[in-house]
C-alpha cells in the first residue's frame, strides 16, 4: 500500500507519533490525515510510511507484531482509539530505540 502526504501532512502525523503525546486535536487531525478512505480507521501499513525515517532496521513485520503486542485481536486496521493508545504508550520512541 503506498501512501503519499504532503510535507505538512507528514509533519502533522510525525509529531505526536514521535512525541507520544498531543495537544489539542493534533492527535485526531493526524488520524483523519491517515484515514484516507474516512473509514473511521487506519491501515496498519499506512503506518508504515514513517518507518524508514524513524528507524531504518524496522520492517512492516515489526510493527505488525508490536500492534498485536498491545491489541492480540487486531486484524489490519486501528481506530482512533488504538491509534491513540499507541501513541500515548509511545510507539515512535518504541521504534526508534529498537524496543519493539
Amino acid at each position: 500500500m503506498s501512501v503519499s502526504l504532503s510535507f505538512d501532512d507528514f509533519v502533522q502525523v510525525l509529531r505526536p507519533f514521535m512525541m507520544g503525546f498531543y495537544r489539542n486535536r493534533e492527535l485526531e487531525q493526524a488520524f483523519g490525515i491517515l484515514d484516507r478512505d474516512h473509514s473511521g480507521s487506519i491501515h496498519i501499513d499506512e503506518l508504515n510510511v514513517f518507518l524508514p525515517i524513524i528507524n531504518q532496521y524496522a520492517t512492516g513485520d515489526t510493527l505488525k507484531s508490536y500492534v498485536r503486542k498491545v491489541y492480540s485481536n487486531i486484524e489490519n486496521s486501528l481506530t482512533y482509539d488504538e491509534f491513540r493508545t499507541l501513541i500515548l504508550r509511545g510507539i515512535g520512541r518504541d521504534i526508534l530505540c529498537n524496543n519493539i
